[in-house]
């Protein structure tokens, strides 16, 4: 399994930004119930780990704290896991993403 891709958007209401991370196999098949761990990054220089489990689809959504005065939102991948699966990171499409 993979990262196939980190979406960024901003979440309505506030200066918050949304990352929605697509977990596939080598086959590009959505993989579900894999643990995703990551880190956002804050245009202060401060930082919040997160963790969330993806769906049916593959996907699992992180939103990012409040941040006042707004500025660059950036969301890493740190690992995933799922039981008798092998990260395959050396796949991945991309392993950070960010919004502006």
């Amino acid at each position: 399994m993979h990262i196939q891709s980190i979406e960024m958007s901003w979440r309505t209401m506030g200066k918050r930004a949304k990352a929605t991370v697509t977990i596939v196999d080598s086959e590009g098949k959505p993989v579900e119930g894999a643990w995703v761990y990551g880190t956002w990054t804050y245009a202060r220089v401060s930082s919040n780990s997160v963790s969330g489990q993806t769906n049916s689809q593959g996907q699992v959504t992180f939103t990012s704290k409040f941040v006042s005065g707004g500025g660059t939102f950036t969301f890493t991948v740190d690992n995933v896991v799922l039981s008798g699966w092998r990260y395959a990171y050396w796949d991945n499409i991309e392993t950070s993403n960010h919004i502006p």
